[in-house]
């Protein structure tokens, strides 16, 4: 039997369907603020090194409806769940699932519990899909690596949807109580 190359077509293997549309070097920042419209039906984020004031701190998404400047008015439902290893020990866990939150806030955790070490960072992705639609619920899904609070190395998986029949115009990326110190985000629309 013979072997053919398989030619994978990930966002990460075939960076040809991706458009940078932006970046945002963070330096002591609140919150990071990207523009979404109808251009692309698929956007994708990347968190590059970012370092945080605060230790014990949560990394969140929140999005705001047309024409809605409070962010606060989006109806989503979402999951995360986490995988840890310890640095200190060497042991582990895969499937140590949390059920972070459902309901009717527009704010979603994609890293909790980050730890602001001098070494220590969020890197990972972020998407949205169809976030002009006025018919469907809007799906996003979420995925970072980092360090929290006691060492332990974290990866973080949320997805979730955005319930209004509304389309989502902004984006933004925050920190709950400190801010970004560093890093980047970019993003990119996907050409499907």
């Amino acid at each position: 039997m013979a072997l053919s190359k398989i030619k994978s077509t990930s966002l990460e293997t075939d960076a040809t369907n991706l458009v940078k549309i932006s970046t945002v070097t963070l330096s002591g920042d609140v919150s990071a603020e990207f523009d979404l419209d109808s251009t692309y039906e698929h956007f994708l984020f990347r968190f590059s090194a970012i370092h945080i004031s605060a230790n014990t701190d949560d990394f969140k998404v929140d999005f705001s409806l047309t024409s809605d400047t409070n962010y606060a008015s989006a109806t989503i439902t979402y999951m995360g769940s986490r995988n840890y290893q310890s640095e200190i020990s060497g042991t582990g866990t895969a499937g140590n699932v949390n059920n972070y939150s459902t309901g009717t806030s527009s704010s979603a955790v994609i890293a909790n519990y980050v730890s602001a070490d001098n070494d220590h960072s969020i890197d990972g992705t972020f998407e949205i899909y169809n976030p002009s639609n006025t018919t469907f619920t809007k799906g996003f899904r979420g995925e970072c690596v980092y360090m929290e609070a006691g060492d332990n190395i974290i990866r973080t998986v949320t997805h979730g949807d955005i319930r209004n029949a509304t389309a989502v115009d902004k984006i933004k990326f925050f920190m709950a109580s400190g801010n970004m110190a560093s890093g980047k985000i970019t993003q990119y629309g996907v050409k499907i």
